[in-house]
């Protein structure tokens, strides 16, 4: 299967190897603009026709671009998974979005994915635990989620994210769950809340109703 990716006006990022792909015009003869930004890295490649110039710290389909490199004429971009699926591949300063249901609806709280500690009080036949801090935080106050280990297969990047713990025991919606797509994030959250109107506004109809 192909990882090349087609953008706009038949320009090209062609896959190389790793994070690696080189861009490739449309045509060979079309001029390539770069922007430099104040240390002289590359911020920015434009090509004739392109409708958004490729930029550092930007989406390309489900890649984030980190770095575009000019090497003998030709243009490397580096680009990294914006949403991971696995804790596997999870890098410090991943964002992770944990989805928490609570009598109200939901809470969805930001944090920042920070290592997978090894001491062995973290360490189990049945759990795995990773650390994270809150993105408000300044200090990086560690905080500490833990999964049951029969997940570590599960894909976060799914409309139901990743089981973490049991949060509320009369609710249907047992699970606190993390994400790395923070539109998968809301949408869930958002389906908890829809769900509970629902429920309010049948029991508002019996009320009604009754007698």
């Amino acid at each position: 299967m192909s990882r090349d990716i087609n953008l706009t006006e038949g320009h090209k990022l062609i896959y190389k190897s790793g994070d690696l792909w080189e861009f490739k015009p449309a045509e060979d003869w079309m001029p390539v603009q770069l922007t430099y930004g104040e240390q002289h890295q590359i911020i920015a490649l434009d090509a004739p026709g392109m409708m958004m110039p490729l930029m550092l710290g930007n989406p390309v389909h489900e890649f984030k671009i980190m770095a575009i490199v000019e090497v003998d004429g030709k243009f490397d971009v580096l680009m990294k998974k914006r949403f991971k699926n696995y804790i596997s591949e999870l890098e410090s300063g991943d964002l992770l979005y944990v989805v928490t249901p609570n009598k109200y609806g939901v809470e969805i709280n930001r944090y920042v994915f920070d290592c997978i500690p090894t001491d062995k009080n973290f360490v189990a036949d049945n759990f795995f635990v990773i650390c994270v801090y809150s993105e408000d935080d300044e200090s990086k106050t560690k905080k500490h989620i833990m999964f049951g280990k029969n997940r570590l297969d599960e894909d976060m990047n799914s409309k139901e994210g990743l089981k973490v713990g049991v949060t509320h025991e009369t609710s249907k919606f047992l699970y606190q769950r993390v994400f790395t797509n923070v539109d998968h994030a809301k949408a869930y959250g958002y389906g908890i809340c829809q769900d509970m109107i629902e429920q309010l506004k049948k029991n508002q109809r019996e009320i009604m109703n009754k007698y």
